[in-house]
């Protein structure tokens, strides 16, 4: 490539880096709406239960068997459980219309950093924002 061609990538580049990350903080944030809310759709639907822990994934994440309504289900926990067996039986929640969605100690990762995601998503969109238009808080100019 010639000099040129490397100098109008770079300008173009440049003038672009503000709506990727505008576009990133913007899906940051709803990611973090979308954990919060399965979160609490989770937490309105669950149910109790015993599984019994048929084999143990890497990060010491079980794998699970339980049986609802006469079906058995074979599920892997998102979240790990320290000192756990093969054979042990545990209590877990289940959605009650999706029984393969399971929380084991209530510990989803997704979860647990959604509210951080959602503060992150929305700081950085308006950080972003005023950086983009460059008319920081006009509105309370205008009074």
């Amino acid at each position: 490539m010639k000099n040129e061609d490397i100098d109008f990538l770079r300008k173009k580049l440049d003038s672009l880096y503000l709506p990727m990350l505008l576009f990133t903080a913007i899906l940051v944030l709803i990611c973090g709406v979308y954990y919060k809310y399965s979160e609490v759709d989770f937490i309105k639907n669950a149910v109790k239960t015993s599984a019994n822990i048929i084999d143990i994934a890497e990060n010491n994440c079980p794998i699970v068997s339980f049986e609802v309504n006469g079906i058995n289900y074979l599920v892997r926990a998102k979240s790990s459980i320290n000192k756990i067996n093969v054979g042990e039986i545990i209590e877990i929640e289940y959605h009650k219309n999706k029984p393969k969605m399971i929380e084991v100690n209530r510990d989803n990762p997704f979860f647990r950093y959604s509210i951080w995601m959602i503060i992150l998503g929305i700081i950085g969109t308006i950080v972003i924002s005023v950086l983009i238009f460059n008319k920081p808080f006009t509105f309370l100019h205008n009074r």
